[in-house]
């Protein structure tokens, strides 16, 4: 009886001391202003949402797609929910905070209107361009926003790359060393599950951004490719999941 009691007791204290190594492993890097600089929100795609975590996060970045001369901030082309980009920099005028703007759509003809669109709206809210990343898909459509001194980020279509033929699966992953030694955009962007791809691939000296959109941030450091992100100083950037109560 004695046995089965202490083989019990034993059982519990093992998810007990679990949690609370997690818990001190928790607060020991989110004390930790390095660590708290390179963790932003993913996906925060409503001004409630901005306000619901500004004191928790300095970076966030939303999804926005240019129409007929106005930003409107959603992840997919046929959804809108009304929202522009001002409640956004009115959110970052007079602070540290950072905001990374994934434009869904950005292309040859429309780049300039971006540009003049993203420029005005940091004069008209004092937001100096360093507080923001500009990410497109389409890396030659930011060559203009990296002559303006914003920094940009090529998101990187690994999954289209992964289903090429030889052939052009090393075309393509020349194409990619070409731009980071050519410094044609400041950094690659990319789903962290495929960060040991990239980093395999890409020879080539460049800034690394990521995220990790099913885990909190309390859990990435516990995962075994959380800690590899944390522990790559290429890696500036790593974008995580929190819903709160305004997720879109």
């Amino acid at each position: 009886m004695q046995n089965r009691q202490f083989l019990a007791g034993l059982l519990l204290s093992i998810p007990i001391c679990f949690l609370l190594l997690w818990f001190a492993n928790i607060k020991c890097n989110w004390a930790n202003e390095d660590y708290k600089k390179r963790i932003w929100l993913h996906r925060a795609n409503t001004p409630e949402k901005l306000r619901e975590f500004a004191g928790e996060y300095d970076g966030y970045e939303c999804d926005v797609i240019l129409r007929d001369s106005v930003f409107d901030v959603t992840h997919d082309m046929p959804v809108s929910h009304g929202i522009g980009l001002n409640p956004y920099f009115s959110f970052l005028q007079n602070t540290n905070r950072q905001l990374w703007l994934d434009i869904k759509n950005l292309t040859f003809e429309n780049k300039s209107t971006a540009l003049n669109i993203i420029k005005t709206l940091c004069r008209d809210h004092l937001v100096n361009k360093d507080q923001l990343i500009i990410e497109s898909n389409n890396w030659e459509a930011l060559s203009d926003f990296k002559r303006a001194g914003f920094y940009t980020s090529y998101y990187i279509p690994i999954e289209e790359i992964n289903r090429m033929g030889l052939a052009e699966k090393e075309d393509a992953l020349r194409l990619l060393n070409r731009i980071a030694q050519d410094k044609a955009v400041d950094a690659f962007s990319f789903y962290g599950r495929y960060y040991y791809i990239i980093k395999k691939e890409i020879y080539a000296p460049i800034d690394l951004l990521t995220w990790e959109h099913h885990h909190s941030k309390e859990v990435l450091s516990l995962l075994p490719r959380g800690r590899k992100l944390l522990q790559d100083s290429l890696v500036k950037i790593i974008l995580v999941k929190d819903k709160g109560h305004y997720h879109k």
